[in-house]
């Protein structure tokens, strides 16, 4: 079972995706304020929420962002913060669970070159 932590302001959309994900039986969701370091597993989290990803590398992985605007500008500073996964408040919900799902694939079989 993989834990997924998500942090958003919109607790319309963390609700709709919790349920998405918990149907599955596959996933343990946690809805939070913060992220919690403590847990492992994917976090899904609103961009204001950039600076609480960790530095390290090998954890910058495990981030979605959800992103209000999708203005060039905002996506490369996302981009140089280190996130690799992002989706749009504009997105359905199921498009964050397939990001999620991504997220999971990459940490189990690694990134394709």
């Amino acid at each position: 079972m993989t834990n997924v932590q998500i942090a958003l302001r919109d607790p319309n959309y963390a609700q709709a995706l919790e349920k998405l994900l918990e149907s599955d039986g596959a996933h343990r969701v946690y809805v939070v304020d913060r992220p919690l370091p403590g847990i492992d597993g994917v976090v899904l989290l609103d961009e204001q929420g950039v600076d609480k990803i960790p530095t390290d590398s090998s954890l910058r992985d495990r981030y979605v962002v959800l992103a209000r605007k999708p203005a060039f500008d905002r996506l490369a500073a996302l981009w140089n913060a280190g996130v690799r996964h992002v989706i749009f408040a504009t997105d359905a919900p199921q498009i964050a669970q397939l990001a999620i799902l991504a997220v999971e694939m990459r940490s189990q079989f690694g990134p394709c070159n």
